[in-house]
């Protein structure tokens, strides 16, 4: 929710923030995203050794690609003069970064939970992860855009002491939408962890019951 009073002198326009800031959301972001580009450099030059291909690579790099995503999000908020293109912006980089992420986390821990469980080899491909990440993807942004097509924003006129305040309401119901595709990522992910360590625990309670037990000096 955003209010301006319609009294000389204006305040400064929606979605301005102070100089200052803006070149320090922009600073950090950048950190943030030189340390994507270095990490997803490393991952690519040492792709063949073992540990690096234990985990898969290429997954590797759709987090880090979403984490880029998600810093660009943040500092087009505070970078786009258009107050509309900045809040368009960031919705769909920071939302579309953040599904990228866990979309690849999940899929990450759902090859290991596949491999692991399955009495079955799993055939996985790149394209069939590819294209679960896009799934979801697509998901989002299909959200995002029925937000900005359908949310209407309403101007309440409020008079406190004599100055009129106009309140712009945005929809919360719409903004909870549009993180159901995150959230549920995330309990998935958080599911097939729990399951993995509840499977890890039982096994070695099973091997420690199943093996002879050392003669007692």
């Amino acid at each position: 929710m955003f209010s301006f009073a319609n009294p000389d002198p204006l305040p400064p326009p929606i979605g301005k923030i102070d100089p200052n800031l803006t070149i320090s959301v922009m600073t950090f972001n950048s950190i943030g995203i030189t340390m994507a580009l270095a990490l997803a450099t490393f991952c690519i030059v040492h792709r063949k050794a073992p540990v690096i291909r234990a985990s898969n690579p290429f997954l590797s790099l759709m987090v880090l690609f979403g984490c880029i995503c998600a810093h660009c999000g943040i500092v087009a908020s505070s970078a786009v003069p258009d107050e509309r293109v900045a809040i368009q912006l960031t919705a769909y980089l920071v939302a579309g970064g953040y599904t990228i992420i866990f979309a690849a986390i999940v899929a990450k821990m759902g090859l290991i939970y596949w491999i692991i469980s399955a009495k079955r080899r799993m055939n996985a491909t790149s394209l069939k992860l590819v294209m679960a990440v896009l799934t979801c993807l697509t998901v989002q942004m299909v959200l995002i855009y029925s937000w900005f097509s359908n949310d209407v924003k309403k101007l309440n006129a409020l008079v406190v002491g004599g100055t009129t305040w106009m309140v712009l309401n945005f929809s919360k119901t719409w903004a909870l939408v549009c993180a159901l595709p995150v959230l549920l990522l995330t309990g998935l992910a958080c599911i097939w962890l729990i399951s993995f360590v509840i499977s890890r625990v039982t096994l070695m309670t099973a091997n420690q019951q199943l093996s002879p037990r050392m003669p007692s000096r």
